[in-house]
């Protein structure tokens, strides 16, 4: 049996989706991930930059306390920017599992990022190193 593209469900070979509703959605999920590439990935470069830059500072100075202060604020917009726009999970998943179950993963990892991050700020205030 073969999946619906967006919802997973099973469908037969002679379909693409199991609805019309579907279909529009998966329609609308492909036109929201070009409308959104390139914010998307100016502010990946941005963040990625950012940790990196984090990451360089914490080794320069031989201090955790500052690589956690500067890197920890790219991680939380990278992570917000994941569970806020859903659009750029990986394609094998979406073929193999659907749009939904996509969308959802990616949500939950940019949310876990974001929140370990934001306690990777937070302690990074509190405990002296």
């Amino acid at each position: 049996m073969k999946i619906c593209s967006y919802c997973g469900k099973q469908i037969d070979y002679n379909h693409t989706y199991c609805s019309e509703s579907c279909e529009e959605n998966t329609f609308l999920f492909y036109k929201n991930r070009r409308k959104f590439q390139l914010l998307f990935n100016i502010a990946s470069i941005f963040c990625f930059i950012v940790i990196m830059l984090g990451t360089f500072i914490g080794l320069l100075t031989q201090e955790l306390k500052y690589g956690l202060l500067f890197a920890s604020p790219g991680g939380i917009l990278i992570g917000i920017i994941y569970a806020v726009l859903p659009y750029y999970g990986l394609d094998e998943q979406i073929r193999y599992k659907g749009i939904e179950t996509s969308k959802k993963t990616v949500r939950i990892i940019g949310s876990v990022l974001a929140v370990l991050c934001t306690v990777c700020f937070v302690v990074g205030f509190i405990i002296p190193f």
